[in-house]
C-alpha cells in the first residue's frame, strides 16, 4: 500500500513538472549587426497618438543593441492572453543594408511582457525589460511623419539631415572579410548561404581563420575552418575577394584537414578511412588539388586511396593484385580522377611516389597561422589585409633565397612575425644532444614589406631582398 501510494504521488509530481514548466530559448535575428544602417526606435505609454520617435544612428550602440536583443530569453505566449489596453509599448524598426526592415514590438501591461514582430511572424512572452533602451539610448526626439514617409523613407532624409553616410557601394576587402566572419559567429552561415550547423557545445569563437596570400596572386584570400557542428559539417574554405563586384568568389571548399604547398598544392585529408588500408598506420585517403589561375580555383587532380594485402585478401569477388606489387611490399596505390571512386589501375611504391612528385616538385609546406573568430581578431583583419607591397610569402621566398646563395646554408627551421609595414623572420637550426636540444640562430633579418629593402639584425647590414624574388 506504501509502495502503491509513493508511485502515485510521483506520478503527480511528474504531471505538474511535466504542464507547468515551459522551455525557453533566446530571440534570434535573420540579420548580422554590420547589416544594420539605423534603427528607428518608437516608445508611447497608454496611448499610441503619444507616440514618440528616436533614431540611432551610432554604431556602437547599434551593435550592442542588436547583441543584446539577441540574448534575451524568449518563450511561447499562453493560448488564452491577449495583448491588453493601456499597457507600454517600445518598437524597433531595423533598417537593413539592402533596403528592407525588420521590425520588433515590446508590449509591457504589468504582467507578463510579450514581444512581437510582423516581419517575424511570431509573438513570444519575455522577462527582459526593453523598455529602458528608450531612457538608456540618449538620442533627440525627432518629428515623425507616418502618413506621409515609410520608415525607409524617413531614416534615409533623416540620415541625410544629420550627414550620416552609409556606404552601400562596394567594401573593401577587409570589410568584406568582416562581414562573411560576423555572420558565421552570429548565424553559422557561411558565404555560399548554407547554415552548416552549431553543435550548442563548442563557442563559435572556437572556429577560427587567416587572412594569406594562399594562391600567390598578390592577394589576400580568407580561409575558413569551421568545425563546431557535427562532423558532415566540418569544412575548410577558401574565398578570394573580387574587387569589381564587392563579392567573394570561392576558391576551395574540403575537410579541415589540409596541407598546403608552396606551388599551389593542396592535399586534403578524407574525413573517414574506410577504405582498403583503413589499418594502416603510414597512410590515409586523401584529395589533392592545384590552383588553376584562368578559373581562380582549386581543381582536383585526383583522389588517392590505397589496398593493404594484410588488412584485406579481396574485394568485391577479387583478390589482391600480386602482380601489379612490383616492391612486394603488400601495398598498392590506387588515383581516382573525375571523382570516379573506383579501385582500378593500381600503382605500387615507386610508382605512386613518382605521381605525387610529379606535382609537388619539391615544393615546402607552408605553416599558416590561424586565429580564433573572436570579435577582436576579426576586427584585426583591416590591420592584417595587405593591399599593396610584397605578400608574406614572397617576403619568405626572398630571404630563403638569400640564406641559400649568399650564405650557402640551407633553411632549415623558421619563424616569422609580420605587419602591416614589416615583415621579420628568423632561421635556425636544431641542434640535438643526448637529452636536450636547442637552437642556434642562422640569421635574423626585418624586411619592409612595401620595397623589400631589410636589414640584417645582427650586423645591421642593409640588404635589397627584392633581388632574390
Amino acid at each position: 500500500m506504501k509502495k502503491k501510494l509513493f508511485w502515485g504521488l510521483l506520478l503527480i509530481v511528474g504531471f505538474i513538472v511535466l504542464f507547468t514548466s515551459k522551455s525557453s530559448v533566446t530571440l534570434q535575428l535573420p540579420f548580422i549587426q554590420s547589416d544594420v544602417v539605423n534603427i528607428a526606435m518608437y516608445h508611447y505609454e497608454g496611448v499610441p497618438a503619444a507616440e514618440e520617435c528616436k533614431i540611432v544612428t551610432v554604431r556602437e550602440d547599434i551593435n550592442t543593441l542588436h547583441k543584446e536583443l539577441q540574448n534575451i530569453k524568449i518563450r511561447d505566449r499562453k493560448k488564452d492572453s491577449e495583448p491588453m489596453t493601456g499597457c507600454s509599448v517600445t518598437r524597433f524598426i531595423f533598417v537593413l543594408s539592402d533596403g528592407t526592415e525588420y521590425d520588433l514590438e515590446y508590449s509591457n501591461s504589468g504582467e507578463t511582457p510579450t514581444i512581437s514582430s510582423k516581419t517575424g511572424g511570431f509573438t513570444y512572452q519575455t522577462s527582459a525589460n526593453l523598455e529602458k533602451y528608450w531612457t538608456k539610448l540618449e538620442y533627440e526626439i525627432v518629428e515623425k511623419e507616418p502618413e506621409m514617409l515609410s520608415i525607409a523613407e524617413y531614416n534615409k532624409q533623416y540620415a541625410a539631415k544629420e550627414d550620416v553616410k552609409v556606404d552601400n557601394e562596394t567594401k573593401s576587402m577587409s570589410e568584406a572579410y568582416k562581414d562573411v566572419l560576423h555572420k558565421i559567429r552570429e548565424l553559422h552561415i557561411l558565404p555560399d548561404g548554407i547554415d552548416y550547423g552549431y553543435d550548442q557545445i563548442n563557442d563559435l569563437s572556437e572556429n577560427s581563420f587567416a587572412v594569406y596570400d594562399i594562391d600567390n596572386d598578390g592577394k589576400d584570400e580568407l580561409l575558413i575552418s569551421y568545425w563546431t557542428t557535427s562532423m558532415a559539417g566540418n569544412v575548410l574554405k577558401i574565398y578570394d575577394y573580387d574587387e569589381k563586384s564587392g563579392k567573394l568568389n570561392e576558391e576551395f571548399s574540403e575537410f579541415p584537414s589540409v596541407t598546403f604547398y608552396s606551388n599551389g598544392v593542396i592535399e586534403a585529408a578524407k574525413s573517414h578511412n574506410h577504405g582498403l588500408a583503413s589499418m594502416s598506420e603510414d597512410f590515409w585517403p586523401y584529395a589533392l588539388y592545384q590552383y588553376d589561375l584562368e578559373s581562380d580555383r582549386y581543381v582536383k587532380i585526383a583522389d588517392v586511396d590505397a589496398w593493404e594485402k594484410e588488412y584485406q585478401q579481396e574485394y568485391e569477388g577479387i583478390s589482391f593484385p600480386t602482380d601489379e606489387d612490383i616492391d612486394k611490399d603488400g601495398c598498392l596505390y590506387y588515383l581516382m580522377e573525375n571523382d570516379l571512386y573506383e579501385y582500378k589501375s593500381p600503382l605500387d611504391n615507386k610508382a605512386y611516389e613518382k605521381w605525387r612528385e610529379s606535382y609537388l616538385e619539391e615544393a615546402e609546406e607552408i605553416s599558416i597561422e590561424f586565429l580564433k573568430m573572436t570579435d577582436e581578431n576579426i576586427e584585426g583583419i583591416s590591420e592584417r589585409c595587405f593591399e599593396s607591397g610584397y605578400s608574406d610569402e614572397e617576403l619568405k621566398k626572398m630571404a630563403c633565397n638569400y640564406m641559400t646563395k649568399e650564405t650557402s646554408w640551407e633553411p632549415g627551421y623558421y619563424e616569422i612575425e609580420s605587419d602591416n609595414t614589416a615583415f621579420r623572420i628568423w632561421f635556425y637550426d636544431i641542434i640535438m644532444n643526448d637529452e636536450n636540444s636547442h637552437g642556434v640562430t642562422r640569421g635574423r633579418f626585418e624586411i619592409n614589406r612595401e620595397t623589400g629593402i631589410g636589414e640584417d639584425s645582427n650586423t645591421f647590414e642593409k640588404i635589397d631582398f627584392s633581388k632574390y624574388l
